[in-house]
């Protein structure tokens, strides 16, 4: 009898055990399918969930690994510039001049002291466009009775430092619209327009047909061929800060009359006041100058002219405003430019690197540990950025906490709705719920964010691959799986 209910016993057991194997959430289940796929064979990657009230975890796998987070860093950047100026803050460009007005005759040269304003003639406002904001320009001066200019028309760029680069950014990035830097008189988006004609068979030569504007001494060497069809935009412009040479390379798609891509503007700055001037000129005000800025002529040995008159300014819109712009659209312009923001009001500098030490130090002020966190730009666009995904998940559940938490969680987008996510998450809970920053360069897929939970609890979560063995698009639909399974179930 003891022995048979001994087997009974162990039977049981057995049978229970079983049972509680079988009884693994879909999420987790979903997780071990991707912990295991031959994809990640080679790859890190992480991903913490957390309950933003208690700011208690509630799943981690490989919280404190290190990783590059791609454009998730902005969340970094952007927080830090909220806390720190306010998310009613803006910018002022000055108009200034320098000499006097004798019979509406400015004998001395026209001045835009630029302030770091990333959104200066940016696309992202309707009221704030190139043409607009000359037209400001020439009104302003106008009013004052200036009819003729003796003198220059010069950008001062001395708020910041004469590095738009970051010293990281990879050589394939930079020399494209998504790797202009910022000076400190930044000027629609710092980017202009290049239209190309392809042939019709793979491997065919392209033709440059124009640029949009014209950009005064800019030389683009055309080395795009023809891609098959549906390749897509596979134009790579390759050239440095403050040269006029961009080479075209890659591909772009058959049967194509006028194919727009988009380079950065070697000096963005020096190309403002080249347009302004002949603004000025249309309005019939004469320049007598020429078109220059404070950093051209430093390096000529001219010294610049402390006194000016200031007659008005260009206001640009809220901090908030241009955070939301900042996350929803991923601009690494506008990051860097923050970055540098950051430094100048902390350290006085305008510099990168004052920069990072700034939103490191912020990390820190807010009780946040900073091992393991190595910070290369603002951006994200550097691969040489590192963060946890503790780090993420902390940060997320302080801005939350704070004054300007609407600005910064509505800067994310909306899974399905809206930015990098909008076309995810379909007929899913997550969609219009899921609120993410998402990442993506060579080798990384990146998500941080928030979401409610069925019990209407508010979690942040941190998600993190590198160096996968897949496409970047198959590897994007697999952690969309996991979040799904998350906001079901977790």
């Amino acid at each position: 009898m003891a022995k048979t209910f001994y087997i009974f016993l162990v039977l049981t057991l057995l049978a229970v055990s079983e049972i509680k194997g079988q009884t693994k959430t879909n999420f987790e289940t979903e997780f071990d399918k991707f912990k295991n796929d031959v994809a990640l064979k080679h790859s890190s990657f992480e991903l913490v969930v957390a309950d933003v009230k208690s700011e208690k975890v509630i799943f981690a796998y490989n919280p404190n690994l290190s990783l590059t987070p791609a454009s998730t860093l902005k969340t970094l950047t952007t927080a830090c510039a909220l806390q720190l100026m306010g998310e009613n803050y803006t910018y002022k460009t000055y108009i200034a001049i320098q000499g006097t007005v004798t019979d509406s005759v400015l004998n001395g040269s026209l001045l835009i002291l630029g302030s770091g304003d990333p959104s200066l003639g940016s696309v992202n406002f309707s009221d704030n466009a190139p043409d607009q904001v000359l037209k400001n320009i020439v009104e302003k001066v106008k009013s004052k009775g200036i009819k003729s200019i003796n003198g220059n028309i010069i950008a001062d760029v001395d708020l910041f430092d004469d590095a738009p680069t970051p010293p990281n950014w990879l050589w394939t990035d930079i020399g494209n619209y998504f790797g202009a830097g910022p000076t400190a008189l930044n000027y629609a988006d710092n980017k202009v327009e290049v239209y190309f004609k392809s042939g019709k068979n793979p491997g065919d030569s392209t033709y440059l047909i124009k640029i949009d504007p014209m950009v005064e001494g800019l030389n683009i060497i055309n080395n795009l061929t023809t891609g098959p069809m549906g390749s897509g935009d596979n134009c790579y412009f390759y050239g440095a800060e403050f040269q006029n040479l961009r080479v075209a390379r890659g591909t772009i798609p058959p049967l194509k009359e006028s194919f727009k891509v988009e380079c950065s503007i070697p000096d963005a700055s020096l190309f403002m006041m080249q347009q302004l001037k002949n603004k000025l000129t249309a309005s019939g005000i004469k320049v007598s100058g020429e078109p220059t800025t404070s950093r051209i002529l430093r390096n000529l040995g001219i010294r610049k002219e402390r006194k000016f008159n200031v007659i008005d300014s260009l206001v640009s819109p809220t901090l908030s405003k241009i955070v939301y712009f900042t996350n929803i659209k991923s601009s690494n312009l506008y990051a860097e430019s923050l970055l540098k923001l950051n430094s100048l009001i902390v350290s006085k500098q305008g510099n990168q690197s004052d920069g990072l030490k700034t939103v490191e130090q912020f990390l820190k002020n807010i009780g946040i540990n900073t091992d393991g966190l190595k910070l290369a730009d603002g951006s994200g666009l550097s691969p040489m950025n590192k963060i946890t995904g503790t780090q993420q998940v902390q940060l997320l559940n302080y801005m939350n906490k704070q004054s300007s938490a609407q600005s910064f969680i509505g800067s994310l987008p909306l899974a399905g709705k809206s930015g990098s996510i909008a076309s995810m998450f379909k007929g899913t809970k997550a969609e219009g719920n899921l609120k993410a920053k998402s990442g993506y360069i060579n080798g990384v897929r990146s998500y941080c964010g928030y979401y409610t939970n069925n019990n209407n609890e508010l979690r942040s979560f941190s998600f993190i691959v590198n160096n996968y063995d897949i496409s970047a698009g198959e590897m994007k639909r697999k952690m969309e799986q996991i979040m799904i399974k998350l906001v079901d179930e977790l």
